[in-house]
């Protein structure tokens, strides 16, 4: 999604990586999707009691950070069960001082360093990502069902084939599509077929 399509206090879907099953979280954003409103996370070594999240001069750019040098810069949000993120606040995220986890929410606050993983509101990702888990689960179920049809089919030819004493094997034991047989098998094959007299 879009920064300008992004609201504030809107539960969306989180998605960390890619594919069909990468896991979607729900995350709210705390402020608007701008440059004026980016955190950092800050030092591993400040004060007792003073802020995890510090905000960021008016016009930087959000960041993956590098180690406690050179701290992530992005949105402030909330991650975490859907239904837990209804009480978060941006002055929440502020007061955070010793845990990203908020025990008293059931969630995290966190900077966004991309908005590239917000794929859409939550319900309605959860359920386009289970429609397509689903079809995939389908259509895997129908190509499981091919194969074994074809592994019974390949199993029935070699058996008859043997029981006249010709032996050809699967192409592919796991999904067979033709059979293998040797030129000394074929000429047996051929030993048995009828001949006409016009030949």
């Amino acid at each position: 999604m879009k920064a300008k399509d992004i609201k504030p206090g809107v539960v969306y879907a989180y998605q960390r990586g890619r594919g069909e099953y990468a896991p979607l979280q729900a995350v709210v954003l705390l402020a608007p999707a701008d440059g004026d409103h980016l955190y950092q996370t800050t030092s591993h070594h400040r004060a007792a009691g003073s802020p995890l999240f510090a905000k960021v001069r008016s016009g930087a750019k959000p960041k993956r950070g590098q180690g406690w040098s050179a701290p992530d810069v992005g949105y402030p949000v909330v991650i975490g069960p859907a239904e837990a993120l209804e009480g978060a606040t941006l002055e929440g995220f502020e007061a955070t001082t010793s845990h990203y986890y908020n025990a008293e929410l059931g969630a995290e606050f966190k900077v966004l360093t991309s908005l590239t993983g917000v794929v859409g509101l939550y319900e309605d990702a959860l359920a386009e990502q289970k429609q397509r888990q689903e079809e995939a689960r389908q259509q895997w179920d129908r190509e499981e069902r091919a194969r074994e049809a074809a592994q019974r089919r390949a199993r029935a030819l070699t058996a008859a084939l043997r029981k006249v004493g010709v032996d050809a094997t699967p192409d592919n034991p796991n999904n067979p599509a033709a059979l293998v047989i040797t030129l000394d098998e074929v000429d047996k094959l051929l030993a048995l077929l009828p001949v006409s007299e016009e030949d």
